[in-house]
């Protein structure tokens, strides 16, 4: 009902489906015609990455204002524009894992310092470490699953969905994340044949912003989004172990 009332918000998600969902075959187009003429693998989170950026500035501004974590939502924002950027400039000259390393913890060391201490009976310094690190490997983990497409596709969707039931708070931005996922399926179905992959931007910046949400929302549930971060980790490494045994026999 809160979401009803919220006729802005109704509108954003809506246009969070319809959008992605009916610009996929366009997607499909410029991808084939531009990105393989030039060698390029940038996948379809070039598309779907600008879209749920565009459609979190309106919800962030009117609904996260005021929110006394709305400085660090600020940087994890500006943060998922640069991986983005660092998703891009990996396709292109390829980062070493040290470079990648270093590139992610920077861009996840400063959003964790401004969150306020989440867990009172770990030193705050620690407690940081840990934040930066496990937003850090979250992040890896994804790039691990470069390869898997349409599956990481369904993951962010089923996570956001997720989340957004048990932080409502939040809903209208995973909600948003779900819904685009939803209509980029479409492209990235999680079969052999899948039309267009997700690519280094798209895998960087789900992690990112994904991570980053889910460690903001520890501030109002750290219990449950821990429980919900690690089954996400085992699903994650589960997948890979079975992808591994499949294409090594």
């Amino acid at each position: 009902m809160y979401l009803l009332s919220q006729n802005y918000i109704t509108l954003s998600l809506l246009a969070a489906f319809f959008v992605s969902f009916f610009s996929c075959k366009y997607v499909i187009r410029f991808a084939n015609k531009f990105f393989r003429e030039k060698s390029v693998n940038v996948g379809s989170g070039l598309f779907f990455a600008p879209i749920i950026m565009l459609l979190f500035m309106p919800i962030m501004m009117t609904e996260f204002g005021k929110y006394q974590e709305s400085l660090c939502l600020s940087f994890i924002m500006f943060g998922s524009a640069a991986a983005m950027l660092v998703g891009f400039l990996d396709d292109k000259v390829y980062f070493t894992d040290k470079s990648r390393l270093v590139t992610y913890l920077a861009l996840t060391s400063v959003p964790v310092f401004l969150l306020p201490q989440v867990f009172p009976a770990i030193p705050y310094i620690l407690e940081k470490i840990i934040l930066v690190l496990a937003w850090t490997g979250f992040i890896k983990l994804y790039n691990y699953m470069y390869q898997q497409d349409g599956y990481i596709i369904l993951q962010a969707l089923a996570t956001s969905f997720i989340l957004s039931i048990v932080i409502p708070l939040f809903a209208p931005l995973y909600l948003t994340i779900a819904l685009v996922m939803l209509g980029f399926l479409r492209v990235s179905l999680p079969i052999s044949n899948t039309k267009i992959p997700t690519g280094n931007i798209g895998v960087t910046f789900l992690s990112y912003l994904l991570g980053g949400l889910m460690l903001v929302s520890l501030t109002i549930d750290a219990m449950i989004i821990s429980a919900l971060f690690a089954v996400i980790i085992a699903l994650s490494i589960i997948i890979l172990y079975a992808r591994h045994k499949l294409f090594t026999k």
